[in-house]
């Protein structure tokens, strides 16, 4: 058998059993989802080979659970307080990362924004 055909088999397969195994275990789904792409990735063991289809998807999931992470969201039921605190956290959440790598472009020799931009924009996925 084909191994992107093997690929495919083994996330569609978890995609079909992850959600009756996340109720039973009161889990939400989205999170034995990103378990067992930890777990099958390149994280752990690796089990999913480079194709171009292959990150195509991984990518359009990112980007989909960010957009899922965003409708989430319902600013008419936040408070000032929470607000000002909500975006406190945010700005920090950017700000930081970035300085960080402004200063450990220096040390690393990468140009500074560019290190910068990455390592904020990774440390917002984490926190959505």
């Amino acid at each position: 058998m084909d191994p992107l055909t093997i690929t495919l088999l083994i996330v569609f397969t978890g995609i079909v059993l992850l959600p009756p195994i996340a109720r039973g275990i009161r889990v939400p789904v989205i999170v034995t989802e990103l378990l067992f792409g930890i777990v099958i990735g390149i994280s752990l063991f690796d089990l999913i080979p480079k194709y171009p289809v292959v990150d195509f998807f991984s990518s359009f999931g990112l980007v989909y659970l960010m957009f899922l992470a965003g409708l989430e969201m319902n600013f008419g039921k936040m408070s000032r307080y929470i607000f000002k605190r909500a975006v406190a956290v945010a700005l920090t959440s950017v700000l930081v990362p970035f300085l960080v790598g402004v200063l450990l472009s220096y040390w690393v020799d990468v140009h500074p924004l560019l290190l910068g931009a990455i390592l904020c924009t990774t440390s917002l996925g984490l926190i959505l």
